[in-house]
């Protein structure tokens, strides 16, 4: 197989994945709106256009199965077949069994597959004699492909034998461009084609065929159905054409020149530093003004490269449509997914990573938040619970929040448990705040059942350890018999992150400045003379941590000490330090594998003189930190 087919074998599979993205998130746009025409015959050209492809490029097993499907959105489309419950439960398992295929197509198909056939079959069967009796449509296509089709991908002789597929066909085929064969290139078409087709298919059925065709080809279809042929307009589509405003690039491509970019800011800060060495005033001025227009064109390139990894959260959301669908079917509820904030920008490379998270909070609040309806009328409720998802833009973060109008949490029962787990003793006075953060507690529930969803206290603590690793925060909201919501805070991007320079000892360290709110100026006064732990700012006491003591590094910290003010789970805190430098764009790079667990650091950059900085991770230190001191 040459380099170029398998391109185009990938490029296949890449749009097939998102062909599948489509066929789900339309299937349950329809189960809400049956009767809507667009959105089932986006459906149907999904279908349509995996099972052509399929064909195209060798899935023959996927193009098999996807007319079996077709057949049936057909009849769906024509007004022949009703949409029902077990209509849509047929889609989404045909689209998941299509998944399956396309992750590993040497895999034969086997009874699971032959099952979901056989069901579709049995719910078009019936329709059949009725499908024989439509009357016969005529059309006749006029179908001349570019000369550069075959080099595209296409095989224009696979669009005859499908376009033969949907009735009786008399074909006559036009080589007059045809030339001499001394000046034949084989791999170009110079043959047209003109087909009379006999069909009980519709107009669309004869589009779809041509619905993968470049516009450097033509197609014209004349319905013949009336006496005066009228043409009728083609729907040509392509995701691929040289008229498209986007182009498919692969993720690792984006990182790479994410990467690039991330080397660039180093080479531009060292130049900076360099140019400052410079002890001649002439010389200086010129070179300064260079090293200005370079740092403003690698911000306005770093800025470009970013957003370019930047898509919408509704990418992810719209995962969740199905997971509630399912889940709440298993689980005997009703539950309704409201989406808000879907157009919010995020670094893919973090969404990906937030789909666990997510995923755990939405199927807790179906289990645990939202009750049955016959519970839910007996509280004066609406049968139908509500789980929403909303995102916005807040700064240089994005604040997702979960949440349902359930049950809510009960503080009692979460004290009562934390006091016999040991978390807490009984005459211990916590605030609401305080009992919810139990909840990530490694092994913590409040739930006697175990179910297959959740109650075995897995998984909240991962979701808190997985948001603060990404140098986000999580905090928990609720009212009893209103709801729980859980508001997560995620930076914009991690790969090249604006930070506060901090020194201790003589050595450095990078604070992320999303997440510091202000800087002080410590002197001995202000610390409180019973806790070495807190300190007065502007007539509040609050937490701080030294640097030098956690990492504990020899000598005496300075009479007057920096302070950087972050705030954590609710709370404001103080990271102390021997000096504050100022304001750097930091690199993010992993730490090797064996310190890359390590407590209270999240990554590692080189600064323009070449030293390597530890980046803190602020969530991580503080929570290292508050173990540390007890």
């Amino acid at each position: 197989m040459s380099q170029e087919t398998q391109e185009f074998i990938e490029i296949f599979r890449q749009e097939a994945f998102e062909h599948l993205n489509t066929i789900e998130e339309t299937a349950l746009n329809i189960e809400k709106n049956p009767d809507d025409e667009e959105s089932i015959n986006r459906l149907f050209r999904a279908i349509h256009s995996i099972k052509g492809s399929g064909s195209m490029f060798g899935y023959n097993e996927i193009a098999g199965f996807a007319h079996h499907l077709e057949t049936m959105l057909d009849q769906v489309r024509t007004g022949m077949l009703p949409v029902s419950n077990e209509l849509i439960n047929l889609v989404l398992q045909s689209r998941d069994q299509i998944k399956v295929m396309l992750a590993d197509p040497d895999e034969k198909p086997g009874e699971h597959c032959d099952r979901i056939v056989k069901a579709l079959q049995n719910l078009t069967s019936p329709q059949s004699e009725i499908l024989d009796s439509r009357s016969e449509n005529l059309f006749r296509v006029q179908f001349k492909p570019d000369a550069d089709i075959i080099t595209s991908g296409m095989d224009p002789a696979l669009l005859l034998e499908e376009l033969c597929e949907l009735g009786t066909c008399e074909i006559s085929i036009h080589s007059g461009e045809v030339p001499l064969l001394a000046k034949l290139k084989p791999q170009k078409c110079f043959l047209s084609w003109d087909i009379i087709i006999s069909t009980q298919h519709n107009l669309n059925a004869i589009q779809d065929v041509f619905i993968f065709l470049d516009q450097n080809s033509q197609v014209r279809i004349q319905d013949n159905i009336e006496v005066a042929l009228a043409e009728q307009p083609l729907i040509q589509k392509r995701l691929n054409t040289t008229a498209s405003d986007s182009v498919r690039i692969s993720s690792d491509k984006l990182d790479h020149l994410i990467n690039l970019v991330g080397e660039l800011v180093i080479a531009q800060d060292r130049l900076g530093q360099s140019a400052a060495c410079i002890n001649q005033d002439d010389q200086k001025k010129y070179l300064t003004g260079s090293v200005e227009e370079i740092e403003r064109l690698t911000d306005d390139l770093r800025e470009c490269a970013l957003n370019m990894r930047m898509v919408p959260l509704e990418t992810c959301f719209n995962k969740f449509r199905r997971l509630v669908r399912d889940l709440s079917q298993e689980l005997g509820k009703e539950v309704e997914l409201v989406i808000e904030g879907g157009e919010t920008e995020l670094d893919k490379n973090l969404i990906e990573q937030l789909n666990d998270p997510l995923t755990h909070l939405i199927r807790n609040s179906i289990d645990h938040g939202i009750g049955t309806p016959e519970k839910r009328k007996k509280k004066g409720k609406p049968a139908r619970g509500i789980v929403r998802i909303c995102a916005a833009h807040q700064g240089a973060k994005v604040m997702i929040s979960i949440s349902d109008d359930g049950q809510g949490l009960d503080a009692d029962s979460i004290r009562a448990k934390a006091i016999a787990k040991g978390l807490v003793a009984e005459d211990v006075v916590l605030s609401e705040d305080d009992l919810f953060a139990f909840i990530f507690a490694p092994g913590f529930s409040t739930t006697d059942q175990v179910s297959d969803v959740s109650g075995r206290g897995v998984g909240m603590d991962v979701v808190k350890k997985n948001i603060n690793s990404l140098g986000g925060a999580v905090r928990i909201t609720s009212k009893k018999e209103q709801g729980v919501c859980f508001d997560l805070s995620i930076p914009l991007t991690l790969a090249i992150i604006d930070g506060l320079l901090v020194k201790v000892a003589g050595l450095s360290f990078v604070l992320p400045l999303e997440q510091v709110e202000e800087c002080e100026e410590i002197k001995p006064s202000r610390f409180a003379k019973n806790n070495r732990n807190m300190i007065r700012v502007r007539n509040e006491w609050i937490p701080f941590v030294r640097l030098r003591e956690i990492f504990k590094y020899p000598g005496n910290h300075p009479s007057i000490e920096q302070m950087a003010i972050v705030e954590f789970e609710n709370d404001r805190i103080g990271i102390l330090a021997d000096e504050i430098a100022g304001n750097i764009k930091a690199v993010k790079k992993p730490l090797d594998r064996l310190l890359r667990n390590a407590a209270g650091i999240a990554g590692a950059t080189i600064m323009g003189d070449g030293f390597v900085v530890l980046i803190i991770d602020i969530p991580g230190l503080i929570q290292w930190a508050r173990h540390y001191v007890s």
